[in-house]
């Protein structure tokens, strides 16, 4: 099923609260969730500059807003020849101001039966017309009620999660079915190895209402993890603030979804960025939390600025004073790369040395 949809001048007085979002939309740009009638018109006004403003195109949609959803995606891929496969699907709920922050694939908790039929659904949808090369239905999941939000026609920035649980390099698959070739696997020949999890790590303050960060990064200490970067290992950088505040994605690996999260509070211990503030504190406090490790959260758990989430760490004196001499600490040692318990061995394009691979 599709989201229930209502245009500007007839939502029903019992449709609310109800999410008003740009329709050339992504990022969390244009999206404003209305909880009162009265405040709908000023909710259209907003989300339509905002949307003029980011894409050149203020189409708005109002849609039903589901509390305490999460948001499920289904990887699928086309070829010219008419095959179509779904690459199993990611869990990506832990969001701020409708932005992803983390980002598992497969998604965790999931009653068998929703699994099947999203994935069945994402695949139907693309035979039905005709879908070539890479795309990720999306679905708002509640319970046993799983509602289509759209289809991003394109690789998405948490793909290596799917790569990493079906063994698979999904940027040699664009280019291979762009070139007119079938899709490398069958179905039946898709499975799972494993779990994976993937943070962004965000030039921003999340103890300042996240607040993006531009200036000079002088060095980044990476963990001995799968990285994503442009930004080399011990480099330095510069961060413009005309363009997103991501600046690098990590990604853990293990035989299982605690595996996994484990070696990412490791890989984020690892994980330094001088210079400017980042969100890497934040992301470590976010996976080793209690909810996340019982794969409670859904899409409006950050905003709702829990304590201890967001409140400001307190430094301690020794630290504070070593820093100010300018005696920084010693960068640990980084733990060996673990690859995931199964997966097969494959060639992998980093974004930080293949300038023509996307990014997003």
């Amino acid at each position: 099923p599709v989201m229930p949809r209502y245009e500007p001048g007839a939502v029903p007085a019992d449709a609310y609260p109800v999410l008003v979002k740009a329709a050339a939309g992504g990022g969390g740009k244009g999206m404003h969730v209305v909880r009162d009638p009265k405040d709908l018109g000023h909710a259209l006004t907003t989300a339509a500059r905002e949307a003029r403003a980011a894409f050149d195109d203020d189409t708005l949609l109002i849609e039903r807003y589901v509390e305490g959803g999460r948001h499920v995606e289904v990887q699928v891929f086309g070829d010219r020849q008419g095959h179509v496969v779904h690459l199993l699907d990611r869990d990506c709920s832990v969001q701020r101001r409708h932005q992803k922050v983390v980002e598992e694939a497969p998604a965790p908790g999931l009653d068998p039966e929703v699994r099947e039929r999203i994935r069945s659904a994402a695949v139907a949808l693309c035979r039905e017309v005709g879908y070539v090369n890479a795309g990720t239905v999306e679905y708002l999941v509640h319970g046993d009620e799983a509602y289509f939000l759209e289809m991003n026609t394109r690789l998405q920035v948490e793909h290596p999660v799917t790569e990493e649980v079906t063994g698979t390099d999904l940027v040699h698959w664009q280019l291979a079915v762009a070139a007119g070739e079938p899709l490398p696997l069958r179905q039946d020949e898709i499975t799972e190895q494993g779990h994976a999890v993937e943070v962004r790590v965000y030039a921003e303050d999340p103890y300042a209402g996240f607040l993006p960060q531009a200036g000079r990064i002088r060095e980044v200490w990476w963990p001995g993890a799968r990285v994503e970067s442009v930004i080399e290992d011990f480099d330095a950088a510069d961060v413009s603030a005309a363009f997103d505040p991501m600046i690098a994605k990590i990604v853990t690996t293990g035989d299982d979804r605690d595996e996994a999260v484990d070696a990412m509070v490791e890989a984020l211990d690892m994980t330094a960025v001088f210079g400017i503030r980042s969100n890497v504190g934040f992301l470590r406090r976010v996976v080793d939390s209690a909810r996340f490790r019982a794969a409670e959260m859904d899409t409006g758990w950050l905003d709702t600025a829990p304590e201890e989430l967001l409140s400001l760490p307190v430094v301690p004196e020794a630290a504070a004073a070593c820093a100010a001499t300018g005696a920084g600490p010693r960068r640990p040692p980084r733990p060996r790369a673990r690859p995931a318990a199964t997966a097969a061995p494959r060639a992998r394009c980093r974004a930080s040395r293949c300038p023509s691979r996307p990014h997003g």
